[in-house]
């Protein structure tokens, strides 16, 4: 029998080579010991150098009293790995195993030849670092020109199957064709040249900061800034999800000159998209840990500007059919010059507050520009309109969310954790889902229970609109 002695973590770690050839390092499974790969090393050890061993704590291999997470795994291995000789290895690895495995290529791929993964699913958090990992060793490796290349290659390895899939359903030589006869509608050239430039500068001012963050802070806090920015973004799905069905309706009433119809839809809508996005944000600010990074690591950025960066999305969810109102009544050049002034406003507060605040400052600076073109979305409305949004229903939206906001910001404090180790589960994901979903029910409760409460207005629209319809 063969031990590794680590000296300084006080801890001797049992191994078994078997075979010649490349190196194949069998990473085992949480309940599991090297004895559960026998039958694969009987095969495997025909063509490569079969190795396995036991983790701390499994089979024959010391627990040891230091905390165990993955990188003290990681260690181990590459501390095996010197010890046998072995400058580049295979990894095997299976569930627990195969996480060490992810952890062991994605931090120290020197040492990796190719990496075999089962029985695991990686959270979006490892791809996403693993991902701009690879980016740095491209730039490392090859500077920017090659990492120019290296997403060509990839643009253009898609466009192929983009233009297959494209060419299944519409005729690619008409499309093709209509680009090169030059007929122009001024009328749609009016509505699609402005709407085009300020969804671009919309989008733009959406990625500006992290962009800008770049400068001024590591690449991990920028990948982790970038991944808060885009969860915080999937709230807007509750304004989305409506915002299709307001705009042809604002169409068709407007032809019609009816007014009222115009402000029914818009007040009916206002009442979905602002409450849904209650608990899509309750759901960001207490899971977003669990989203991000995977369950060994622990959240080390700030806990305030995961808030800011809500505020874009949440305002869109409140206000935004208004941008919409505006765009389909005839003012989309109002619109774009609302995103080129918020456009400058976000890029002058990025330069003064980013070197100055980091993280925090790139998420007030676009929490500001976000609130700033809402605003002057519902001034315009209000003067060019004459239409305003419902303030008691936001009141009473607010009213319903306050405690579970509340509890939502709570949840990282001490005794906010404490709780949430009461709740039922078996991992802490489980326990922060109930704690929640909790959260949700009780807003839901408010929301809808007393008499005349928020349901009933837009149930009655809904059957007006059916009686129109008839």
């Amino acid at each position: 029998m063969a031990y590794l002695e680590r000296a300084e973590a006080g801890v001797k770690l049992y191994y078994q080579e078997r075979g010649e050839g490349p190196a194949l390092l069998l990473i085992n499974g949480l309940s599991q010991s090297a004895a559960n790969w026998t039958s694969q090393v009987s095969s495997l050890s025909e063509g490569y150098r079969v190795i396995t061993f036991d983790c701390r704590g499994q089979g024959r291999s010391d627990l040891g009293q230091e905390p165990l997470d993955i990188d003290v795994h990681v260690s181990d291995v590459l501390a095996l790995l010197d010890h046998l000789g072995v400058e580049r290895v295979h990894p095997v690895g299976f569930s627990h195993g195969a996480r060490i495995g992810l952890r062991l290529a994605a931090y120290h791929p020197e040492r990796v030849e190719r990496l075999v993964l089962t029985g695991m699913g990686a959270d979006d958090g490892v791809f996403r670092r693993t991902l701009v990992r690879v980016w740095r060793e491209v730039l490392r490796l090859g500077g920017v020109e090659a990492l120019a290349w290296a997403l060509l290659a990839a643009t253009m390895t898609g466009a192929p199957i983009a233009l297959y899939g494209f060419s299944r359903h519409f005729s690619v030589t008409r499309t093709v064709g209509h680009f090169f006869r030059l007929k122009f509608d001024r009328e749609v050239l009016d509505f699609a040249i402005p709407q085009s430039l300020n969804m671009m500068l919309n989008l733009g001012m959406v990625r500006l900061d992290s962009l800008m963050l770049s400068g001024f802070v590591s690449a991990n806090a920028v990948g982790i800034y970038s991944l808060i920015s885009d969860l915080t973004q999937l709230i807007r799905l509750a304004k989305m999800a409506f915002s299709s069905v307001f705009s042809p309706l604002v169409a068709r009433y407007q032809a019609q000159n009816n007014r009222q119809g115009i402000r029914d839809a818009l007040h009916t809508l206002v009442r979905f998209t602002s409450a849904l996005s209650i608990p899509l944000l309750i759901i960001m600010m207490v899971m977003y840990p669990h989203f991000v990074l995977s369950p060994d690591e622990a959240w080390t950025d700030g806990r305030v500007f995961p808030w800011l960066l809500a505020i874009g999305p949440m305002m869109s969810c409140f206000f935004g059919l208004a941008g919409n109102l505006l765009l389909m009544t005839g003012h989309a050049r109002l619109l774009l010059l609302n995103s080129v002034v918020c456009g400058i406003l976000n890029l002058v507060l990025n330069l003064l507050f980013i070197p100055r605040f980091g993280l925090l400052g790139a998420a007030l600076a676009t929490g500001i520009s976000n609130f700033a073109i809402s605003f002057m979305q519902i001034v315009e409305m209000g003067y060019y309109e004459k239409l305003t949004m419902p303030p008691r229903l936001y009141a009473w939206i607010m009213a319903a969310a306050a405690l579970p906001l509340a509890a939502a910001a709570f949840v990282f404090t001490d005794a906010g954790q404490a709780v949430v180790a009461m709740l039922p589960g078996q991992t802490l994901f489980t326990q922060s889902t109930v704690y929640t979903g909790l959260a949700i029910a009780f807003y839901v409760a408010i929301l809808f229970l007393p008499p005349g409460g928020f349901h009933k207005a837009p149930l009655e629209w809904i059957r007006r609109r059916k009686a129109e319809a008839a």
